[in-house]
């Protein structure tokens, strides 16, 4: 029973006081006349629900069918009663239609941005991060308001929406729309993570490496790239080089470290490419010294990356390399480049 409803009108018998039996004696013991006309009146309660609820679920159905078969002005015309009592669904579907136009319906974004609040009100997932997204983007007619945004993006969070999860880590390592909060960011992480999430395992990573929202802890950290390289994200393998090289929080070991990093860079991974020619270029700790494979790596990095600090640190080892190599290496080094097509990391190949 909803306890905000408003409380029914006191039934009176004739000399004013409120009859009990019905409340007071149990089932068992109850008259037959008495049990005969409770049942009737639960079974009438239950027939006036269903009459209610069956037009609404029928008129949904029915719009669904008609939007599937692109009669969206009929979908709309089913939509609209369904969606005016309160059926989140409808409210979403209806407000898609609108945002969008098409064949009988006219476009009206504020008017579609209107069903998508309602319809978010009402719990509806998709309706609360599509209009967290909005309120981000200041998009279909919508003012920015990231505060709001966060807000919605809560909701849907709590009620196990993976997106909403991300974008809500996202909001609080960044603190956009609120104030940074890394620790904020990690119980969504830790869910995330526990659903298979490789990058919110490697993000658990980098929070252990810097001791942001968690205790700094090299060795946590490493447990989780590990975890998310087995998985196949190329950049939980980069930052687990990167520890194996140093010696943090895991046994130093360059040839694992390589390993990783040919690995990463393998998938595609820019950072990687340009940390696996420094390691190739300058070889040492039981590495060797391959110039023509580093210049490799650095031409893909060159040819494909924007200008930045990654490039310009590329350039200026490309052009050390260039004064090392020979004219035919450095064109059989660029050929191999342009065949270069990056390969998805896969549990067999990310295991040690």
């Amino acid at each position: 029973m909803c306890h905000h409803s408003k409380s029914l009108p006191r039934v009176r018998g004739a000399d004013g006081l409120r009859p009990q039996i019905a409340t007071m004696l149990p089932m068992a013991t109850m008259p037959r006349s008495i049990f005969r006309t409770l049942f009737s009146f639960r079974v009438a309660a239950a027939l006036l629900m269903t009459l209610a609820v069956a037009p609404a679920a029928a008129g949904y159905k029915e719009g669904v069918l008609s939007y599937r078969n692109g009669e969206l002005a009929r979908a709309v015309k089913e939509l609209l009663p369904v969606a005016k009592a309160g059926n989140p669904e409808a409210q979403i579907l209806l407000a898609q239609i609108l945002m969008n136009g098409g064949k009988g319906v006219t476009k009206d974004q504020r008017e579609g941005l209107v069903w998508v609040r309602r319809s978010a009100e009402g719990g509806n997932r998709d309706a609360q991060v599509f209009l967290a997204k909005t309120l981000t983007r200041g998009t279909y007619g919508a003012t920015i308001d990231l505060a709001a945004a966060a807000h919605w993006y809560s909701k849907a969070a709590q009620a196990g929406d993976e997106r909403a999860m991300r974008a809500l880590a996202r909001i609080h390592l960044e603190g956009s729309g609120t104030p940074k909060d890394p620790a904020a960011a990690v119980p969504w992480l830790r869910k995330l993570a526990a659903a298979g999430d490789r990058s919110a395992e490697t993000q658990l990573g980098v929070l252990a490496l810097r001791g942001e929202g968690v205790p700094k802890d090299p060795a946590v950290a490493a447990g989780h790239f590990s975890v998310a390289t087995k998985a196949g994200d190329d950049g939980a393998a980069f930052m687990l080089a990167q520890l194996h090289g140093r010696g943090l929080g895991v046994a130093l070991d360059a040839k694992e470290s390589l390993r990783l990093l040919r690995l990463a860079a393998t998938a595609g991974n820019f950072n990687a490419m340009a940390m696996l020619a420094n390691t190739l270029a300058n070889g040492g700790d039981g590495v060797e010294r391959d110039d023509e494979e580093a210049y490799k790596w650095l031409t893909i990095v060159l040819n494909r990356v924007p200008q930045g600090d990654l490039f310009f640190s590329a350039a200026a080892m490309e052009l050390q390399l260039r004064q090392r190599l020979s004219a035919q290496r450095i064109e059989r080094a660029q050929v191999e480049a342009s065949r270069f097509v990056a390969q998805p990391m896969t549990p067999a190949a990310a295991g040690k």
